[in-house]
């Protein structure tokens, strides 16, 4: 064997590792192309919880250790709850009729937002006060804190909760800022 063939053999060899080794799910593609820069893993579950991939219109199940993507939305039916892992290593426990949709981050380093459609979202974050983007139909909240109970009404009514840290909630009629125990 030449000197070709010996470099020609190593490069399939490294090709062939690199294809098996690859953790082909955290490298999906967000719908913008780019591979999300803050995995979300789902990390408990109980009841019936599904996940719709963006951009599609079906709901599959959901099972345990599944990365979402920005643009993914999951929901929760009656008697279901689950919990997802931020890659700051904070956590968001969904209660039942809960549905929310993974947002892009404001900026490239910044951990992905969600939008609360309808349901309760309790956050805690056991480190430094995190910066949490939540979106709902009729508020938009910047959370710097460690843990918060967020939850849309039926009519549309936005209830947050901050037990530690402070929040902005805005909307078209104004701003508010919150701090502990409001």
């Amino acid at each position: 064997m030449g000197p070709q063939d010996l470099v020609k053999w190593w490069c399939r060899l490294l090709f062939y590792l690199g294809s098996i080794l690859v953790p082909w799910e955290t490298a999906a593609q967000a719908p913008t192309g780019k591979v999300s820069p803050s995995p979300i893993t789902i990390t408990e579950m109980e009841g019936k919880v599904e996940v719709s991939r963006a951009g599609a219109v079906t709901w599959d199940p959901s099972y345990t250790n599944q990365v979402l993507q920005v643009g993914d939305r999951i929901r929760t039916h009656a008697r279901s709850r689950v919990v997802l892992h931020w890659s700051d290593a904070s956590t968001k426990r969904i209660g039942e009729f809960t549905e929310i949709q993974i947002q892009a981050p404001p900026a490239a380093s910044g951990e992905p937002g969600f939008n609360l459609l309808k349901g309760v979202l309790y956050f805690f974050h056991r480190g430094k006060p995190a910066d949490v983007r939540v979106r709902t139909r009729t508020a938009s909240a910047a959370v710097r804190g460690t843990e918060f109970n967020l939850e849309v009404l039926d009519d549309g009514r936005t209830i947050l909760t901050m037990f530690d840290g402070e929040v902005e909630l805005s909307n078209e009629a104004g701003s508010v800022v919150l701090g502990n125990s409001e």
